[in-house]
């Protein structure tokens, strides 16, 4: 996996060796990217929002980042949510490329929508953690 990253940080475009880990499957290295690389999410957001990569690539390798820590899952859901929101508010401006925003905002609707499960059991995972009694360990030296 580490020469696969590599080859990804070498490329000169990353872009297509990103996409090309999306289409065949290679979550795990989207996800040390985006570990090991902050500065590459918006790029790869870039590409599930685009319309170069079949939906049915995107969600799995999504799902895969959103299940693998809860950072991983913040840091992609708001990114996401981030590029619709600002696609949205393009599609409200009057100068706004018609054909070329909708398309990008619904298909990140889509995957919102798609990842919007994980992201209800996470929370709810999360604060049944948090509503658990608190564990006070027992004095194990003598009296007071």
């Amino acid at each position: 996996m580490s020469s696969q990253v590599d080859e990804y940080l070498k490329s000169d475009d990353s872009n297509k060796v990103a996409r090309l880990y999306i289409e065949q499957g290679y979550s795990e290295c989207i996800e040390v990217i985006i570990r090991f690389h902050p500065g590459q999410v918006e790029n790869l957001l870039q590409l599930v929002c685009s319309e170069k990569i079949a939906e049915n690539k995107v969600l799995p390798m999504m799902d895969y980042l959103c299940n693998s820590s809860r950072q991983m899952m913040t840091i992609v859901l708001s990114g996401l949510s981030q590029k619709v929101t600002t696609a949205g508010m393009e599609l409200l401006s009057i100068s706004s490329n018609y054909q070329d925003l909708m398309p990008q905002f619904l298909r990140g609707i889509r995957i919102l929508s798609a990842l919007y499960p994980t992201y209800i059991r996470a929370i709810k995972h999360s604060s049944s953690l948090h509503s658990l009694p608190h564990h006070h360990p027992i004095n194990s030296g003598g009296g007071a």
